[in-house]
């Protein structure tokens, strides 16, 4: 039997490889976990790289022994990264754990250059992130945390900051993004029998409510339901609410 395949269960087996130019590491995988590894169209493969930033290359060559080499290249802190990937997603830990659905507009920023972001906040944790974005065509990917259950709740907390540092938008994934928009444009977003509000809804998938139980003190708050979409409706609508301030603005230099 292949080295690493002598025990039940045992399914991948390291064997340090040298090179000049970089660190490399070859991993014996176990043929029944190739596909897992590679994923549909090499995703799977192509989103450790970008969590890890290091190289992996699948040698299917010795498949027909039961086996495959997969050699992961880069930095010693990519390589060790992205052998931890490897392994939680062929051990099960990249479906249980805690999920955070999200917009794929964010998920580089997760990610970080070279997976930096992912990276640190999984030193400052102590938990592993594995984003799997089989799902982006759909506008979204998913986030699996797993580790301690202290150790994930920080991380979800690093994760969720780090979001609402650049986008402005606070709460988790499950949480509708709320916005206040002045009172004078709310007809704005309407639209004439509500015909702009539901161009923003077809466009984007969202789904959106506005509250104007708070009309008299001036203005109304814009709901939108969580999902592939509630981003990219956020930003329409403040496109939108910053063109009427505008033509307000106009209309009121015409008549000074």
């Amino acid at each position: 039997a292949p080295p690493g395949f002598g025990q039940a269960g045992a399914r991948v087996a390291v064997v340090p490889a040298h090179r000049d130019d970089a660190e490399v590491e070859e991993m014996k995988l176990d043929q029944s976990c190739v596909r897992l590894i590679i994923g549909p169209g090499g995703e799977t493969c192509r989103a450790i790289e970008e969590q890890s930033g290091a190289r992996l290359h699948v040698n299917q060559h010795s498949k027909e022994l039961g086996y495959s080499i997969l050699t992961i290249n880069g930095e010693a802190a990519a390589v060790r990264r992205a052998r931890a990937l490897v392994r939680a997603k062929i051990n099960g830990d990249g479906t249980d754990g805690e999920k955070m659905k999200l917009d794929q507009s964010v998920v580089r920023l997760v990610i970080g250059p070279g997976g930096e972001t992912c990276r640190a906040i999984e030193k400052q944790s102590g938990a592993r992130l594995f984003i799997n974005q089989q799902t982006k065509e759909s506008g979204y990917s998913m986030l699996t945390i797993t580790g301690e259950d202290d150790a994930v709740r920080q991380a979800k907390k690093l994760v969720v900051t780090k979001i609402a540092d650049a986008t402005g938008i606070t709460g988790d994934s499950e949480a509708d993004l709320t916005c206040r928009v002045d009172q004078r444009y709310i007809a704005n977003l309407i639209g004439k029998r509500g015909e702009t509000l539901k161009s923003v809804q077809d466009e984007t998938g969202a789904k959106i409510n506005i509250d104007q139980s708070t009309q008299e003190q001036g203005y109304s708050v814009v709901r939108i339901k969580p999902g592939p979409g509630a981003l990219r409706a956020r930003e329409l609508i403040a496109a939108m609410v910053r063109e009427a301030e505008w033509q307000a603005l106009r209309i009121e230099q015409r008549h000074v």
